[in-house]
């Protein structure tokens, strides 16, 4: 799967804090296409429209064109089976949220060093105190490593 933030793939995204999970990374659609492309496995233009529909209304093409840029994106694969396409994501969602992870936590730390460390620490270290000794410990194992 592509690397969220361009690593090693073509998934660039703009990261919005402001967002709750996939919404930080996808707009609303995008993500309200990927949870029915998961709960379903593999799907169709008129499966998607159909699962969307029962909320709000939705015009196929619409549809048909998030799918297509999610499968540009590289976040969904595509066949095509007697003249359509069937889409499939190309990750879970656990992975997805690992390569976003992993971009914005590099981003921040080449762009914000000491400052983004030292927030991040204090973040660890406000929700639950135990997260410190953790990872003084996994700071003692690394180094061991070395």
């Amino acid at each position: 799967m592509p690397r969220a933030g361009g690593h090693d793939g073509d998934f660039r995204f703009i990261f919005r804090p402001s967002g709750k999970g996939l919404r930080t990374v996808l707009g609303d659609l995008e993500s309200d296409v990927m949870e029915v492309a998961w709960a379903r496995s593999e799907v169709s233009v008129r499966d998607v429209q159909r699962r969307l529909e029962a909320k709000r209304p939705i015009a196929y093409t619409t549809v048909m064109t998030t799918l297509a840029r999610l499968a540009r994106k590289g976040l969904l694969s595509r066949r095509k089976v007697e003249g359509a396409y069937l889409y499939t994501p190309a990750a879970s969602r656990d992975q997805l949220a690992t390569r976003v992870a992993e971009s914005v936590i590099d981003g921040l730390l080449d762009g914000f060093g000491p400052a983004a460390m030292s927030r991040l620490l204090d973040r660890a270290q406000r929700e639950d105190p135990e997260r410190i000794e953790a990872l003084a410990r996994l700071i003692g194992e690394r180094r061991k490593r070395r």
